[in-house]
């Protein structure tokens, strides 16, 4: 490696003194970098041999440690580090915290050069990404770094502990910038709902809680829903009629079909967290809800409709035996969300009707001397 200090000569001639001291500070100072960051690279770099400085400076920018830092960026964008290990910065040296003054005056100078170098189409590239938000995460050595437009993952020191910093903008989306639910992607618009008793546009995730159904977005849930209810059919179930759904998670899928039939609710979940959401979106008491396996749920009542998955009859091999003892319906409607219901469903000897997408289906037979 050749180094090579340019500059007035005797200036030259200190750094090259210093270089061979291993004298950072010296150095730093000979580059005209701010003393308050010559200071955090000495105790961070030099001292406590830190390789990534995205948390120290993060817990000074806000006055203290925290595993969830959240930050406001500035709009220049001048004392970000968030995309230097893409080589994308404004300043040649570590910032000691996004608050820094000295920082910034330095990046406005070496702004205004680039300027004057005609390349002020790259200075506005450079301050638009450098004041994009941005989400990092670190853990065990490995820091995944996420912004509108990508992510990147980078080594980073050793932590037992999850550490995040979410960096908040207030600046317009990015050029190319990704759609998604996150603070810092361009909001999906979500299309209209496929029947009249599902939820409308512009809904998100979280409102429906569809992650506690084990779908991603609530867009997916309720494509999936809408295919179960196409077997269904809500307008054709009398008002005066029950309908049991056995595995009814958050009551998501229920309620969409109670809500336009006016049948009466009744559904079976063992996870409590589940159970309680469906208990207060479909608003049942007393024995209409139960928290239990669905292979532990007794009923004398004949249900009209009664709903089950595919995945849940795999997992019980007497399934048909207890179906027929236990739970009384005159309809059966079995689906699954991985849409290979019929090749599922004939492996477990059941005869299907109305499949819709190979997603949902009603029974005919169970088979096997059902």
């Amino acid at each position: 490696m050749l180094s090579v200090a340019v500059g007035r000569y005797d200036l030259a001639a200190q750094f090259a003194d210093a270089w061979e001291r291993a004298d950072d500070a010296s150095m730093g100072q000979l580059l005209g970098y701010p003393e308050c960051c010559v200071r955090f690279f000495c105790q961070f770099w030099i001292i406590d041999k830190l390789l990534d400085p995205t948390l120290s400076a993060a817990a000074r920018t806000v006055g203290k440690w925290s595993q969830r830092i959240e930050l406001a960026l500035p709009s220049d964008g001048l004392t970000s580090v968030a995309w230097r290990w893409l080589g994308v910065r404004s300043v040649f040296h570590l910032p000691c915290s996004l608050n820094c003054e000295a920082t910034r005056e330095v990046g406005r100078q070496l702004r205004s050069l680039m300027i004057r170098l005609e390349r002020g189409t790259e200075a506005e590239w450079l301050r638009q990404l450098l004041a994009a938000p941005f989400e990092y995460s670190s853990l065990h050595g490995i820091a995944i770094t996420r912004t509108p437009i990508c992510k990147w993952t980078h080594s980073t020191d050793a932590l037992g502990t999850r550490f995040d910093v979410l960096g908040l903008s207030s600046e317009p989306w990015l050029d190319g910038s990704a759609s998604g639910r996150g603070h810092m992607y361009r909001p999906v618009a979500v299309p209209a709902a496929p029947t009249p008793n599902l939820p409308g546009p512009g809904q998100i995730a979280h409102e429906y809680n569809s992650d506690q159904n084990g779908f991603p977005t609530a867009w997916l849930m309720r494509r999936a829903h809408a295919r179960v209810l196409a077997v269904v059919d809500p307008r054709a179930i009398e008002s005066n009629d029950s309908v049991l759904d056995l595995g009814c998670g958050n009551g998501a899928l229920l309620a969409a079909i109670v809500r336009e039939s006016g049948a009466q609710a009744f559904g079976v979940e063992q996870n409590l967290t589940r159970a309680a959401a469906a208990k207060e979106r479909l608003q049942v008491n007393g024995d209409a809800l139960q928290t239990s396996s669905i292979w532990e749920y007794r009923s004398a009542r004949t249900f009209g409709t009664a709903l089950i998955s595919v995945a849940r009859l795999e997992e019980y091999r007497t399934f048909r035996a207890y179906l027929g003892r236990c739970i009384l319906a005159r309809r059966w409607v079995i689906y699954d969300y991985s849409g290979k219901l019929v090749e599922r469903a004939e492996v477990l000897g059941i005869r299907l009707d109305g499949v819709v997408d190979n997603h949902a289906g009603l029974v005919v037979d169970w088979g096997h001397n059902a």
